[in-house]
C-alpha cells in the first residue's frame, strides 16, 4: 500500500512539473511572438522613405557642372571601363585566363575610383550652396571612396588566399591610409600580426626548447637553485 501511494505521488509530481514547463514554454513563445511583432512594428515606423538624390545637373549652372562634376564623371568612367576588362578576363576559361592581368585591372579601377573621390572633394570648392556641397560629398566623394576601398579589400583577401601575405598586407595598409578606422582592414592586420608573432614564437621554440610560451628563455639553473 505504501509503495502504491509513493508511486502515485511521484506520478502527480511529474505531471505537475511537466504542466508547469509547458505553461512556461507557451508563455515564452507568446512573449517572443509579441516581441517580434513589436520589433516589426518599430521597424515599420522607423523606416522613413529616403529622399531622392539631388539632381546636380539641374541645380548647378552649366559652367559649375562642367567644372565641378564632369572631371569626377571622367575618372569614374575610366574605372568602369577597366572593370569591364576585368570581367572580360575573368570570363575566360581557366587555361587562358591571366590572373595577374585581371588583378591589375582591379587595382587600376580602384585607383581611378579613388582619384574620382579626391576630385569630388576638390569640386566642393566650386559650388557655394551647402546642399550642393553635401550632395557632391554623398553622391561622389563618399560613394566612390567606398568603391575603391571595397576593391582594395577584395584584392587583399585574394592575395591572402594565395598566401601572398606581403601583398595582402600592402592592400590592407592602403585601405587604412584612405580610412584609418576601417574595421575590416584593422581587424585583418591585427590577425596577421598575431599569426606572424605566433609563427616566430614556434620557430624560436624549435631552435631552443627552453623557450617558454611568452617567448622568454627558461633558465634551468634557476630551477636547480630552488
Amino acid at each position: 500500500m505504501m509503495k502504491r501511494v509513493i508511486f502515485i505521488g511521484l506520478g502527480l509530481s511529474i505531471m505537475l512539473f511537466a504542466s508547469a514547463a509547458w505553461a512556461e514554454q507557451g508563455l515564452w513563445d507568446d512573449e517572443k511572438e509579441a516581441g517580434e511583432k513589436t520589433d516589426d512594428a518599430d521597424a515599420g515606423e522607423s523606416a522613413a522613405p529616403e529622399e531622392p538624390p539631388l539632381d546636380l545637373e539641374a541645380v548647378l549652372s552649366p559652367e559649375q557642372y562642367q567644372r565641378a562634376i564632369k572631371p569626377i564623371l571622367a575618372q569614374t568612367e575610366k574605372a568602369e571601363k577597366v572593370l569591364k576588362l576585368y570581367e572580360k578576363e575573368m570570363a575566360k576559361p581557366d587555361k587562358t585566363r591571366n590572373e595577374k592581368r585581371a588583378i591589375g585591372y582591379k587595382d587600376r579601377a580602384a585607383r581611378f575610383y579613388l582619384a574620382a573621390s579626391l576630385q569630388a572633394r576638390k569640386s566642393k570648392n566650386y559650388v557655394r550652396e551647402p546642399e550642393h556641397k553635401a550632395a557632391i560629398q554623398k553622391q561622389f566623394e563618399e560613394s566612390l571612396q567606398a568603391k575603391a576601398i571595397a576593391i582594395y579589400l577584395e584584392l587583399a583577401q585574394t592575395y591572402m588566399d594565395q598566401r601572398s601575405v606581403r601583398k595582402g598586407v600592402s592592400y590592407y595598409q592602403q585601405v587604412r591610409k584612405i580610412d584609418p578606422k576601417n574595421p575590416t582592414a584593422t581587424k585583418e592586420l591585427k590577425k596577421i600580426e598575431e599569426t606572424l608573432k605566433e609563427a616566430q614564437r614556434r620557430k624560436a621554440m624549435e631552435r631552443d626548447p627552453k623557450i617558454v610560451g611568452g617567448g622568454e628563455r627558461r633558465d634551468d639553473d634557476d630551477d636547480d637553485d630552488d
